[in-house]
């Protein structure tokens, strides 16, 4: 059962509180086909005493989570629920207490070989023979094989992300490289964007000017 008023493709309660920016810090991993690491959700609450959060996921590994107060991290335990077939498995998370107003909840997880925003091609699949590829879309409801989110476009988030990734290849996301070093990139998106336009490219990619612009 979608419990989502607003999105009937969604589980996420996004009528009860919001995620306004992600952080995250990925590793790829050719040799797993999967992305490991952490992402930490920014919430505001539309309402007073929130106890659950709802999330969507979809064959995600998750190892742990924790709201980050004043405080420090606060460990929080969670239920994934029964998939459901193209729609993936609603995250329960419960929240120590009763939450109002601005919170962080860290999770550390690592994505399904199998992942459906990803798709993993070997060096011999292509142009140059030398490195792996990998891109993502998560265009209509994907993004939640790729992170635990609110699956749906009535939610904007602005995020940031380190990317680590092997040496040789380049790699993009759909923001703005704020550096890169030998094996990891920066990104910045100070554009709220709805989940599905989140992004990732990395492979041995080549730059060329294609018009003014």
């Amino acid at each position: 059962m979608r419990l989502s008023p607003i999105d009937p493709s969604s589980y996420s309660n996004a009528h009860e509180l919001i995620i306004t920016h992600i952080d995250l810090e990925w590793t790829v991993n050719f040799e797993k086909s999967t992305l490991s690491g952490s992402a930490s959700l920014s919430f505001k609450t539309l309402r007073d005493d929130v106890e659950e959060i709802f999330l969507d996921s979809s064959d995600l590994d998750i190892a742990s989570m924790a709201v980050k107060t004043a405080a420090g991290e606060i460990p929080v335990s969670w239920d994934v629920g029964k998939p459901v077939e193209n729609i993936g498995s609603k995250l329960t998370v419960y929240l120590p207490t009763k939450t109002s107003g601005e919170f962080k909840l860290i999770v550390e997880y690592e994505t399904n070989p199998k992942a459906s925003a990803l798709q993993w091609l070997n060096a011999e699949q292509t142009c140059g023979k030398k490195h792996p590829y990998l891109f993502s879309q998560c265009q209509a409801i994907h993004a939640r094989s790729l992170v635990p989110c609110q699956d749906t476009p009535a939610v904007k988030f602005t995020y940031n992300a380190t990317l680590r990734h092997p040496i040789g290849v380049t790699g993009l996301m759909s923001a703005v490289k704020l550096k890169s070093e030998s094996g990891v990139s920066y990104f910045k998106q100070s554009i709220p964007i709805p989940s599905y336009l989140l992004a990732i490219v990395v492979g041995a990619l080549v730059e060329k000017p294609i018009g003014p612009m």
